[in-house]
């Protein structure tokens, strides 16, 4: 049983996107209240047992009223609504695997994160909030921060302070890269996919030795997520996190190799 405090044109969204899933065998809870939130700081949420005013249901579910295009509020209905599915935990494995089962077979596009357009009057309300459409921009109150990947920018408040690597706290949502004042110079920004790859190989087999910050400015900004987080492996983490980490075997025997030698590797593996 679905019950609905939308609008109705949001409904029908809705009804379309649940008989979609339901079409599929995709086992998502048939008893769901659907209603509004605002805001800017999510584009949607679910969560266990009725809304206000609304008991008696499995699940409620809110979609944004701010989102502009109806493909993007029907991409978080189907979100929000797998995470009704009883095996799937968050964005866990189980969660993945059904989004990418619903985006191959529907024209919705499921991920875990998104950059959905919404209406100004989403940002209006919050007098403290310190991110804002760059359309927004102000030059007196503002600055201009930039994903050094794909060059999103949003505009922050003078508030909103670096750190020392000249990096904010705020991830650009498609490349989940954190957003730069002044974005590094680096020969590394205009390589290839597979050059970058060859530097990070060449970086964890030490072919090439570089400095922490020579790291972290002007190559950790511009390689992707994956090879960032081997970068990070091998250079941020320390000798307890990699051992009760959930890594390959190979994996932590490449990091004692490189981080601490040959002999402390094969003393781990012996």
């Amino acid at each position: 049983m679905y019950a609905f405090r939308v609008s109705p044109h949001v409904e029908n969204l809705i009804k379309e996107c649940a008989a979609r899933l339901n079409t599929l065998g995709v086992p998502v809870s048939q008893s769901v209240f659907f209603f509004e939130c605002g805001g800017s700081s999510r584009f949607g949420y679910c969560k266990k047992g009725g809304a206000k005013g609304a008991s008696g249901f499995e699940y409620s579910i809110a979609i944004n009223k701010y989102i502009v295009n109806d493909k993007d509020i029907s991409d978080a209905v189907a979100h929000e609504l797998l995470h009704t599915i009883k095996t799937a935990k968050n964005h866990d494995a189980n969660w993945k695997y059904w989004a990418n089962f619903v985006s191959r077979n529907t024209p919705f596009t499921i991920t875990v994160r998104a950059n959905i357009k919404l209406q100004p009057a989403a940002y209006k309300n919050n007098s403290r909030k310190k991110v804002f459409p760059v359309e927004q921009y102000h030059e007196n109150t503002m600055n201009i921060l930039e994903c050094p990947l794909c060059h999103d920018k949003i505009a922050v408040k003078k508030t909103v302070k670096p750190d020392k690597y000249g990096q904010s706290e705020y991830l650009c949502r498609k490349c989940h890269k954190p957003y730069f004042f002044t974005v590094p110079s680096s020969g590394v920004a205009y390589m290839s996919a597979r050059e970058k790859q060859k530097l990070v190989g060449d970086i964890i087999s030490g072919r090439i030795t570089v400095s922490d910050d020579d790291l972290f400015l002007k190559i950790m900004p511009f390689v992707t997520k994956n090879l960032c987080n081997k970068l990070f492996i091998y250079y941020f983490t320390t000798f307890p996190e990699i051992v009760n980490s959930n890594l390959p075997r190979r994996e932590k025997f490449r990091f004692f190799l490189v981080r601490y030698g040959t002999s402390a590797a094969y003393r781990y593996f012996k």
